[in-house]
């Protein structure tokens, strides 16, 4: 017969509980329904605090439950034979069934363990559960107990005939990590850094466990800021070393013992993750070509990391990776350098051709690419411009992380191709800052190449992006550099592309040669004997010209765009149609004009160029005393440039719709 024990190894509060107060409600709430035995499945990424969050609903709930409380550690046993077996073996010890009494064969475990639980309330905690098999074979006997389950992977395929809860934990939000370090250094000593706290927040990934790292650290000594400590956990060299001290709260600890828990491929994809250019992403394809491994092996790997929460999905075989986990995982790659910069090199090749095989679906007619890259060839990956545009949308934070660590590791050319490469996909999203980001790299990599074909593209793409952010005076010195490099390399095309940049931004700063100099550009491109170039020049002078030229120039761009089916050119002739209307008091003709072109370039995706369409609009509107249509239009126009972030631009019609309300 047992003799009448009651367990109890859940004891006292946990000290590293976290804010997570809202899912605690909704457990505490899925406990109060219950009228069965009940499951809740804490899961999140590691270190979000599941463990922690776990135990403190069993403090809150413990009394509840007066046969027993029972605990089992189950990390680490995803291969392991009879851990269950054991760990029901301890669970009876603990009610006091004799060790004779004890079955070897684990369903008579199991059945015997299920006898004596039946009937009775008993909390269990299982911590770090890798299998659903694993729950259910520790499951306690009908009843109305409660067992809270910690996820080591997941178990969204967990299948029993008691209730089960699922609570994701997710990293804090900022509201929340505040709360939890206002608790950990007092209110006023976050209060006073607030700059800091929001960086050592984004630094920790809103991971709880990594907040309470730093909360140790600031606790000694006093006099340490927190602005010192986010200056420290900076360097990515040290941040890890940094939030893993040798205690029971380890970044690095609760990591790796995750990472114990993969099978062998996903591991290896796992080190992959903190590779050199660490660029917060990765899909399935590219990793694939980085480590030559199958893709479906790939996808499957990066299936099982997703369950295990390292990395999160974002879209199809595409996920994000974080910070954190980027330097765990070069942290646990101890592979010969070698191995790993030949992982680095493929990915850079791979991203690279990608790169141009969207460019030459995106931009065919544009030469440079094939005129400065001749030894390049598309391999065809997009059949579309959609497809090609989605591809750089989505890889577009990737790419640029990816063309700095090229020029980190002196792959200049490499830098200058993916440049030219970008080039039509930076403009028509306006992505500007990224734009000038990897251009400045680009300047000096074509420098250091002594090249002054690709120094002259890469200055004129730089200047525009100054010349779009109203930095008038940086553009027309980059776009003038552009045009001495091209004279320089003998390149009459590179010559009249520089010509127009300088042209258009003297335009802007109300420069007296700005015509001379459009006139010089389209005399060039009539010399060049380029259509499509001659056009273009023709589009540009007309912006210079009167109303009455302007509109003859624009006429015959807008004949050659049409013949060629160039949909964005012949938007932006229409645009500068209904501009020149508008001056000269036509604003009847220049509404419907304007109209479809707005109607254009939002079917292109091409919000600046919409804008400056509504903006044009709003003019005509204003001219003919429809103020409440030109504030609709200026409006519309207003939430473009602050969407792409144009910020002088946005300013100044927020400055006509304040003098029109008025």
């Amino acid at each position: 017969m047992t003799t009448s024990f009651i367990p109890d190894q859940i004891q006292g509060r946990n000290p590293h509980y976290v804010n997570h107060d809202d899912e605690l409600r909704e457990a505490v709430a899925a406990v109060d329904r219950a009228e069965g035995n009940l499951v809740i499945v804490f899961s999140g990424v590691a270190g979000s605090g599941k463990t922690s969050t776990a135990k403190e609903l069993a403090f809150r709930v413990k009394s509840r439950f007066p046969d027993g409380a029972l605990f089992a550690r189950l990390a680490g046993t995803l291969t392991e034979e009879g851990a269950e077996a054991e760990i029901l073996r301890s669970f009876l010890a603990e009610f006091g069934v004799p060790a004779e009494r004890i079955p070897d064969r684990l369903d008579a475990l199991r059945a015997r363990y299920q006898g004596v639980t039946a009937s009775k309330r008993v909390l269990l905690m299982l911590d770090g559960a890798v299998r659903a098999s694993q729950v259910r074979t520790l499951l306690p006997g009908d009843g109305h107990s409660l067992v809270l389950v910690t996820e080591g992977r997941t178990l969204s395929d967990l299948v029993v005939d008691s209730s089960v809860e699922f609570v994701d934990l997710s990293p804090l939000t900022e509201e929340a990590a505040r709360e939890l370090l206002d608790r950990l250094l007092g209110q006023e000593r976050v209060a006073a850094e607030q700059a800091a706290v929001a960086e050592l927040i984004e630094l920790c990934g809103g991971l709880p466990i990594a907040l309470c790292v730093v909360a140790g650290m600031l606790g000694r000594p006093r006099n340490r800021t927190i602005a010192s400590t986010v200056e420290r956990l900076r360097d990515e060299r040290r941040r890890l070393v940094a939030l893993s001290p040798p205690t029971d709260l380890s970044v690095a600890g609760v990591f790796t013992a995750a990472y114990r828990q993969l099978g062998d491929s996903a591991q290896i994809c796992y080190l992959a993750m903190g590779l050199p250019p660490r660029v917060g992403a990765v899909s399935a394809e590219a990793l694939a070509a980085a480590l030559q491994r199958p893709f479906y092996e790939v996808a499957e790997s990066l299936a099982e990391l997703g369950e295990s929460r390292f990395i999160e999905e974002t879209g199809h075989d595409r996920y994000a990776v974080s910070d954190l986990v980027a330097l765990h995982a070069a942290y646990l790659d101890d592979r010969p350098a070698e191995v790993r910069d030949a992982e680095t090199e493929r990915l850079l090749a791979f991203y690279h051709q990608r790169t141009y095989d969207a460019d030459a679906v995106l931009a065919p007619a544009r030469p440079w690419r094939r005129a400065l890259f001749p030894e390049l060839r598309s391999r065809g990956a997009f059949d579309d411009p959609a497809r090609a545009a989605a591809w750089l949308a989505e890889e577009r934070v990737t790419v640029t992380k990816l063309v700095r660590h090229a020029f980190e590791r002196d792959d200049l050319e490499r830098v200058c191709s993916w440049c030219v490469l970008l080039w039509p996909f930076f403009e028509s999203g306006k992505h500007i800052a990224d734009l000038l980001a990897t251009h400045r790299d680009g300047i000096e990599a074509a420098e250091a190449l002594r090249n002054p074909a690709l120094a002259s593209l890469i200055r004129t793409q730089a200047a525009y992006g100054h010349y779009w952010l109203r930095e008038l005076d940086k553009a027309a010195a980059l776009f003038a550099a552009g045009v001495g490099l091209a004279r320089d390399a003998g390149v009459p095309d590179l010559e009249a592309t520089a010509l127009e940049g300088l042209g258009l931004t003297q335009l802007e700063l109300r420069v007296p040669e700005a015509e001379d100099t459009l006139r010089r550009n389209l005399k060039l491109a009539v010399g060049i004997d380029d259509e499509r170039r001659v056009a273009l020049a023709r589009l540009h002078l007309a912006k210079a010209e009167p109303a009455d030229v302007g509109l003859r120039l624009l006429a015959e761009a807008t004949a050659y765009f049409d013949r060629t089916s160039d949909v964005v050119n012949s938007a932006k002739c229409a645009i500068w149609q209904g501009k020149h209307l508008v001056a000269v008091d036509r604003v009847e003709e220049a509404t419907p004009i304007l109209t479809d072109a707005i109607d254009a370039m939002a079917r292109l995706g091409r919000r600046f160029d919409q804008a400056e369409a509504l903006t044009a609009l709003g003019d005509g509107q204003l001219a003919r005393d429809d103020h409440d249509g030109a504030k609709r239009s200026w409006a519309e126009a207003l939430s473009c440039y602050d969407d792409l972030g144009f910020t002088v631009r946005a300013d100044e019609l927020t400055a006509r719709l304040d003098r029109l309300a008025d």
